[in-house]
């Protein structure tokens, strides 16, 4: 079960730079540490990080640099960077081998925190998506997917920037509430708040 955030999160995130889509949430693949199943079930909180199951190699530093710097803590499923200049190792490492990442300043805050949020707008806007595991987001699935509901795209479409993000958060609890209303399989599922701001305005 996903942990219910009662504060905000934040650090830094690598997310793929795609070319074919506008889109710059956070349902892109983020490069994370991460295992097969059968190697995931072997790990232990507490015990030593997913990297000592990686062959030596690029992946295997990379991951180990990113969970000695990672702000997740045990039980916790968000894993962000607390470091921009680890980050931008990271990126320059992984680069050849798996593509271009951009550095995504992130802060995550729970779906009922919308009056909390600063004033000032973000320069990319707001995502609303798993808190952690894969990412899903209801923005991309909802209004942006080659398989978006028609009747959701009508109503908010025309409200996303042109990151494909909401930038104003007075939509957010209609919004989700709509999603979850027609999108039977997520009428349960936990959703969370993502600001993302481009690296250059920090």
């Amino acid at each position: 079960m996903k942990k219910i955030y009662s504060v905000s999160h934040k650090g830094f995130m690598l997310l793929p730079a795609k070319a074919d889509h506008n889109y710059r949430g956070v349902d892109r693949n983020p490069f994370l540490p991460k295992l097969s199943e059968p190697l995931a079930t072997r790990l232990t909180p507490g015990k030593p990080g997913i990297w000592t199951f990686i062959p030596l190699g690029w992946r295997q530093d990379a991951y180990r640099l990113f969970e000695e710097h990672s702000t997740r803590s045990d039980g916790d499923d968000l894993e962000l960077l607390s470091d921009y200049e680890i980050a931008v190792t990271i990126q320059e490492m992984i680069a050849p081998h798996v593509g271009w990442h951009d550095i995504v300043v992130c802060q995550i805050w729970p779906l009922e925190a919308t009056s909390q949020l600063e004033a000032e707008r973000p320069t990319l806007g707001y995502d609303l998506a798993y808190p952690g595991g894969d990412f899903y987001s209801a923005v991309w699935n909802g209004l942006l997917c080659e398989h978006a509901h028609p009747n959701l795209v009508k109503e908010f479409g025309a409200r996303l920037n042109q990151f494909g993000l909401f930038t104003d958060t007075r939509l957010i609890p209609d919004y989700v509430h709509r999603y979850q209303e027609m999108v039977h399989s997520e009428a349960n599922a936990t959703f969370c708040i993502y600001r993302l701001d481009d690296i250059s305005s920090e």
